[in-house]
Parts: C-alpha cells; sequence; structure tokens
C-alpha cells in the first residue's frame, strides 16, 4: 500500500483528505502552516504513527474509523485543534497524543479504550466534556493534568464526581 511520506508544510491547502494512501507516516502532518482540515477518514492502517500532526495548526481531524492505537505525540502542540473524533476501535492512547491541544472541548472514547498514557491530554485547558469509556483499565493519574476538565460527562450527559470513577489509577 502506498504511504503519504510528508504532507509539505508551505503547500496553500486548507483541507486535505488522504485518498490514495492507505498508509500515514510519522511527522506526515507535521508543523504544517495553512492546512486546517484534515480528512484521513479512507486511510485503513490502524495503529498512528508517532507525531503524525505534531506542531501544526489543524482544526478539525477525522480519523481512520478503524484505528486501534493513537501513537505519542501524534497531535502534541496542535493549539488550533477544536474537533477530532476518536473513533469507537481505540483501544490505547499514548504518551502526550493531544498534549498542549489548549482548543479541544470535547475529549470522548469508545468502550474498547484500555489504556490512556502519561500526559495524553493533559494542558488541553478549553477541555469541558470528558468521557473514559468503561473499558478502561489504566490511566495514567497525570493524564488530564491541567485540563478544564474536573469530571467525566457520559456522552448521554449523566456525569460523574471525579475524573476517573471506579477506575484504577496506577503511576508509571
Amino acid at each position: 500500500p502506498k504511504a503519504l511520506v510528508r504532507y509539505p508544510t508551505k503547500k496553500e491547502d486548507m483541507s486535505f483528505k488522504v485518498t490514495e494512501a492507505k498508509r500515514v507516516l510519522p511527522y506526515a502532518f507535521a508543523y504544517t502552516e495553512r492546512l486546517r482540515q484534515l480528512d484521513m477518514s479512507n486511510v485503513t492502517q490502524k495503529i498512528l504513527p508517532k507525531s503524525m500532526v505534531e506542531g501544526s495548526v489543524v482544526e478539525w481531524i477525522s480519523l481512520p474509523p478503524k484505528a486501534l492505537i493513537i501513537g505519542e505525540r501524534s497531535f502534541c502542540g496542535c493549539e488550533s485543534l477544536k474537533n477530532i473524533t476518536i473513533p469507537k476501535s481505540v483501544r490505547a492512547i499514548f504518551y502526550k497524543s493531544f498534549y498542549g491541544c489548549r482548543n479541544i472541548t470535547e475529549f470522548i472514547t469508545g468502550d474498547k479504550i484500555r489504556f490512556i498514557g502519561m500526559r495524553a491530554g493533559a494542558s488541553t485547558s478549553n477541555l469541558k466534556r470528558l468521557w473514559i469509556g468503561d473499558g478502561c483499565l489504566y490511566t495514567s493519574s497525570d493524564a488530564f493534568e491541567d485540563s478544564g476538565a474536573r469530571k467525566q460527562t457520559h456522552p448521554s450527559g449523566r456525569e460523574t464526581n471525579t475524573l476517573y470513577p471506579d477506575l484504577k489509577i496506577i503511576r508509571y
């Protein structure tokens, strides 16, 4: 399968849909200057690579629907990122995957999620709605440190009193 090696950082397009590439390599969209919308819904890869969109100005991303793992620092420092839907298929979100994505307001995972790593959603200061699926076995105690979330809100609207109810939190 074809792989998207690198999206040109100076390219003028404000939106891009990955159509021919079935895999996206590390740093493929890192530090893009104008790209605002990224559609990866046609990508069949299940492990999203390290630093894939790190430091870019992307505001909206559609992830591959069959993704299983979001690699470390995949979206780290994407301060403009506002909307991202984490596919229900995702089982693991690694170290600093969404660190510093200050404008994300919702972070909702499906019930297949099993692992959320260190500082995965830390420094997401505008985060208002957080829900970690019921199947999660491990969440780092600092996964959402310095985030705007103070409690979890289920997608149905039901709220809990703490960030991680009935979840054993273990430090690395």
